[in-house]
């Protein structure tokens, strides 16, 4: 089965699964180090969360290709991961059943384009079903300006200065709501699982909402 995967009418498809392999072990990898390469990729991409629901309620026709794709229901690199999964895996299947019909391959830019058109709608439907399962970032009911004074607590990986975390926090409706988080003072660092206290909220172009924040006390108040 390797070296039918090696062929050269294959290529395309082998390249994809090698470059998945390699971002899942990179992801790993950086969850044991205490941190999320998903996480750090997401922190540099503009949110994307509450501009495609808005335009997934509306009839817009850059709203049904948001939903379509599944963009900003699921972290991009989990949607690269799904991608390339899906785009190799069917390619080299495609590739399989010609070969055991006529005991040949075709010429892979032609599996590949389509291949293509399948996969992308297979992706948004992974993403759609990966999505319900994964929180939110925010929720339109309540303002992110009221999370100033909220204890959180850093879920994944270690929040620095210019390395923000994902931290997690409940409004008073008993609602999760997840932000980014970097502390608010030089040389602090708040490992996972830490509990902090959220400080200050600015927005940014590269990195969206950003909040920074203290380490949490018993006899906190602001």
């Amino acid at each position: 089965m390797i070296e039918f995967i090696v062929l050269d009418g294959n290529g395309p498809f082998f390249v994809a699964l090698l470059v998945m392999l390699i971002i899942t072990v990179l992801e790993i990898a950086s969850m044991l180090l205490g941190t999320s390469l998903s996480g750090l990729v997401d922190s540099f991409l503009p949110d994307m969360d509450a501009s495609v629901d808005a335009d997934i309620q509306s009839p817009s026709g850059l709203g049904m290709v948001f939903g379509w794709l599944g963009l900003g229901r699921v972290p991009a690199l989990i949607l690269l991961i799904i991608f390339l999964s899906l785009f190799g895996v069917l390619g080299i299947l495609a590739q399989l059943s010609v070969n055991s019909i006529t005991g040949a391959l075709l010429p892979a830019w032609m599996v590949s384009a389509g291949v293509l058109l399948l996969t992308m709608p297979v992706m948004g439907t992974f993403a759609r079903i990966f999505g319900k399962w994964l929180p939110k970032d925010e929720s339109s009911a309540v303002s992110e300006s009221s999370f100033i004074g909220v204890k959180a607590t850093i879920t994944i990986g270690t929040s620095r200065r210019g390395m923000p975390a994902k931290a997690r926090l409940k409004d008073d409706f008993g609602q999760d709501h997840y932000v980014m988080v970097e502390p608010l003072d030089d040389g602090v660092e708040f490992p996972a699982q830490s509990d902090i206290v959220l400080m200050k909220q600015v927005i940014t172009k590269q990195k969206g909402s950003l909040f920074f924040a203290v380490p949490f006390d018993e006899n906190f108040k602001i």
